[in-house]
């Protein structure tokens, strides 16, 4: 009899120590947020003149996204927002983008144009990048 009692609370004690390691992992899980993937998508090489000079402008960006999905909207909306981004350059001077902080500036009214051509929002639309910027003229 003492035997059973004996091998009962052992088998007794162990169930409770699975169960208390079961319930620590399956409840006390740290829900880590998924690492952030950067997309990039390519507008090409594209030339604009420039308000009120005789230069032209020579640029290529990429937009940097984070939901795979905008890939499509990119693609069936690139010559809104290519239209849009000619615009934004000729209505800046030679001395607007040339300032020291006369691309960031444009990068980020490029970024809240395509936000809002989009209609996304910056959690999804990242930054700009300027892979070429050159002034000829």
């Amino acid at each position: 009899m003492k035997k059973m009692l004996l091998i009962g609370g052992i088998a007794l004690v162990v169930v409770i120590i699975v169960a208390v390691v079961l319930f620590v992992f399956v409840f006390n899980k740290s829900d880590a947020p998924k690492p952030i993937t950067y997309l990039e998508y390519d507008l090409g090489e594209q030339y604009t003149n420039i308000k009120d000079e005789k230069k032209i402008l020579k640029f290529q960006c990429s937009i940097e996204y984070t939901d795979a999905t905008l890939e499509v909207e990119l693609t069936k909306n690139k010559t809104k927002i290519l239209s849009s981004i000619l615009e934004l350059f000729r209505t800046k001077s030679y001395e607007d983008i040339m300032k020291s902080n006369g691309q960031e500036r444009i990068s980020s009214e490029i970024q809240d144009r395509v936000i809002e051509i989009l209609q996304s929002d910056s959690d999804n639309i990242t930054n700009v990048y300027f892979v070429q910027f050159i002034v000829q003229g």
